[in-house]
């Protein structure tokens, strides 16, 4: 999908839903607001859509397809999508604290840089996305699939792999004291190991 640019001058960001300017740079944003609410709620496909910024406060995304869109660092608190179908979708510096992506589809989408605490993500598909610098605390990943997923650089803490599928799924360095990775395939998982400038790649071990 192609994004325009915000018509700001010298503003880099890209235009927000159905504007001509980011969100930031959006003068009336309680009216932006009540469009792109009344919008989610009325519609289940919202691909290709730019949110940046965006606080979703009380909206529910449960089934809609909201892929090929971007959230980036946008506020989704305790918000729910889950059955939802997200593919190739931004969520980079979102608020992500204490939403719920259970059963859903998610592919090739980005989680780096999230704020990912008592987030859920149980009996979902998490294929091939990144967490690179993600901040998991208390996060559940129990009975997902998480295969080709890349987590580098995160915090991880009290989080929970529970009977996932870890297939080529990268790691850099766990501390297993706070991560539960029982009956999951972990040594099917690939263990980036960096010391002193160097990086080993291990296969997981159980």
């Amino acid at each position: 999908m192609t994004f325009t640019k915000c018509n700001e001058d010298s503003c880099k960001n890209k235009a927000v839903f159905n504007t001509g300017k980011c969100f930031l740079h959006t003068e009336d944003k309680q009216k932006l607001l009540t469009e792109v609410y009344d919008f989610i709620k009325k519609n289940n496909v919202l691909k290709g859509y730019n949110f940046s910024n965006i606080p979703f406060t009380g909206i529910d995304f449960i089934d809609k397809d909201i892929s090929f869109s971007i959230f980036s660092r946008t506020e989704c608190k305790d918000i729910n999508f889950s059955g939802s179908t997200i593919v190739s979708t931004f969520f980079d510096f979102a608020d992500l604290t204490g939403a719920n992506f259970s059963n859903s589809m998610i592919q090739f989408s980005v989680f780096g840089g999230s704020v990912l605490k008592k987030t859920n993500f149980d009996e979902s598909t998490v294929y091939s996305s990144n967490f690179l610098g993600a901040d998991l605390d208390n996060v559940v990943f129990k009975n997902a699939d998480l295969s080709y997923s890349r987590f580098f650089g995160n915090n991880l803490k009290n989080t929970s792999f529970r009977n996932c599928n870890l297939k080529k799924t990268f790691f850099e360095k766990i501390d297993f004291d706070e991560i539960t990775v029982k009956t999951s395939n972990y040594q099917d998982s690939i263990h980036l190991n960096c010391k002193q400038g160097i990086c080993i790649i291990e296969r997981g071990a159980s």
